[in-house]
């Protein structure tokens, strides 16, 4: 026996469109409960409080602007968030921080049991050999692990699918990565990174709902104000999709102010396919106003860099925990006929940049084709492996094997492209 959706009734239908209606013409507004804001002290034994020295996590998001701490992001598009302003040093201080924290207060794993145990360390795409050695020697030295070995993301995600090859397309949060394996090997050639991610698509959101004049005019700035960009992710996870028609929806919108109550408004959105389509259009994601990508931290910091024949660096590495003075800042001298890819690796800027400006599918058939055989070819694009947060958007699935479809040359004899998350 089938069971189905039994469709709406007409008199359904008509109550669902006077409520949009009376929605459209003016917001509903309502005064909410307080916003569970984290708490920054902490109780002493002798019953006093104090602030916390550092928060990590979900709460480190929710801290009051007019509280004490710097918001720090270790890791931003994929690379190690180095700069003049936010040092190596501290990038790796950080980093550290937070996985000891996970570690001891999410899976009471203290130091000394550790010891007795290893590591699998499961690094992206976007990293380089400099930053995985720089991650490693956190997990053994800081973290105090026994041993541990080391797999690339996309490994991990064709073994955890049964797969030994596919192509896998991770859709992070501000990164998104191509790469194909072949029986158990990642191909290098083949490695596609877009700089864009699900936070674009929350922006994008924002953006388009403005334009429509849908949201409320109340201020909301998610690069500046992490509760924000909550808001937006939350909104995107459980109305955005990729399929053909309007998509709208009648939404409440919870817009908090440390000290304040709650705002809700109850809003009709609309055009909620528009922002995941950014994935395949990228001109819908209005990159250029947002922080750029982070320079290559190596750019003052690294072991030794041969740039062009004549031009030789040798600058100074992280000290070891028994080495002390070396200096940090040196300046790497850039040779006019390179430039840094996005993995900071110096190479000829013939090299192709389109990976700022090409969409999801260009980068799925650019990263296939540049796999080798035919046989090899026909076999990826059967096998495409969708991974990361933004591979849960509704319809995502059919919609890549659409446009992948469309975007493979006419003079390629493929026919077949299937995708699965």
């Amino acid at each position: 026996m089938e069971i189905g959706v039994q469709p709406p009734s007409k008199e359904e239908g008509r109550n669902w469109q006077k409520k949009l209606d009376a929605l459209e013409t003016s917001n509903a507004y309502i005064k909410g409960k307080q916003f569970g804001w984290t708490d920054v002290n902490i109780e002493e034994v002798d019953g006093t409080k104090s602030a916390r020295k550092f928060i990590c996590g979900a709460e480190a998001l929710k801290v009051p602007a007019s509280k004490p701490y710097c918001l720090h992001r270790p890791i931003l598009r994929g690379r190690f968030n180095a700069s003049e302003q936010y040092s190596f040093q501290q990038v790796c201080d950080d980093l550290s921080t937070i996985w000891d924290w996970a570690l001891t207060q999410k899976l009471g794993l203290d130091a000394k049991q550790r010891e007795q145990l290893s590591a699998v360390l499961v690094v992206p795409e976007t990293f380089d050999g400099r930053e995985i050695k720089e991650l490693l020697t956190i997990t053994l030295r800081d973290l105090q692990f026994s041993c541990a070995v080391v797999h690339q993301e996309s490994v991990a995600v064709t073994f955890g699918t049964g797969a030994s090859s596919g192509c896998v397309v991770n859709i992070g949060a501000q990164v998104t990565s191509v790469i194909c394996v072949e029986e158990g090997v990642a191909l290098p050639s083949t490695r596609v990174i877009l700089p864009y991610g699900g936070e674009d698509i929350s922006r994008c959101l924002l953006w388009l709902q403005r334009k429509l004049k849908a949201w409320p005019h109340v201020e909301c700035d998610p690069l500046s104000n992490p509760v924000d960009l909550l808001l937006l992710e939350e909104v995107k996870e459980k109305y955005c999709c990729i399929e053909d028609g309007d998509h709208r929806a009648c939404v409440e919108l919870e817009f908090h102010s440390y000290g304040c109550p709650s705002q809700i408004y109850k809003v009709v959105l609309s055009e909620l396919n528009v922002p995941p389509l950014g994935l395949f259009l990228p001109v819908l994601l209005a990159s250029d106003e947002y922080a750029p990508l982070p320079r290559p931290w190596y750019h003052t910091d690294s072991e030794e860099i041969i740039l062009d024949e004549g031009t030789h660096v040798d600058a100074g590495r992280r000290p070891d925990m028994y080495e002390t003075g070396l200096s940090f800042g040196s300046h790497v001298p850039m040779s006019d006929s390179f430039e840094h890819s996005f993995y900071g690796i110096a190479r000829p800027s013939r090299i192709k940049t389109e990976e700022r400006s090409i969409g999801l599918a260009e980068a799925v058939v650019n990263s296939i084709l540049a796999s080798g055989r035919i046989d090899i070819q026909k076999k990826l694009f059967s096998s495409i492996q969708l991974a990361g947060g933004g591979a849960m958007v509704t319809g995502i699935i059919d919609a890549v094997e659409e446009r992948v479809l469309q975007a493979i040359p006419v003079h390629e004899s493929i026919d077949t492209v299937e995708a699965d998350c």
